[in-house]
């Protein structure tokens, strides 16, 4: 088993991490229009740099046409708050209730983002109300 990991480390570690360049998106975005999006292995064959399930995972979560990178709307993000109270993290289900062309990733960094601006509002509110009670 030892060996199959370090088989697999070693099978992974001639890919790229981290932020995909243009001109790697333009071949994952030209094998998909000349071949379909079927074989992921073949992208990543064709783009070189790059893992099957990162072309995968790229594609459909940035390059595909239906994806929407409008910003969120005021009404989009209350649902996304009412729906994860009611029903938990359950980004795939609340992608499909939105509708709106948001990928469950861009919903869930949304959420997150909300969270941890909330997070500093309510530290900033604290410390305010810290330095008000010391000068009294």
């Amino acid at each position: 088993m030892k060996i199959r990991n370090d088989e697999k480390q070693m099978e992974q570690s001639k890919y790229n991490k981290g932020h995909f360049s243009k001109e790697e998106d333009t071949l994952i975005l030209k094998y998909v229009n000349e071949h379909g999006k079927n074989n992921w292995k073949k992208v990543s064959a064709f783009v070189r740099t790059r893992s099957p399930k990162q072309c995968r995972e790229r594609y459909y979560g940035s390059l595909e046409k239906s994806v929407n990178k409008d910003p969120f709307t005021d009404s989009q993000k209350m649902f996304i708050s009412e729906f994860i109270y009611k029903h938990g993290n359950k980004w795939a289900e609340l992608s499909r209730k939105l509708d709106t062309g948001h990928t469950p990733n861009m919903i869930k960094n949304k959420w997150h983002q909300q969270i941890s601006r909330q997070n500093v509002q309510n530290r900033n509110r604290n410390r305010m109300s810290i330095s008000y009670i010391c000068n009294i």
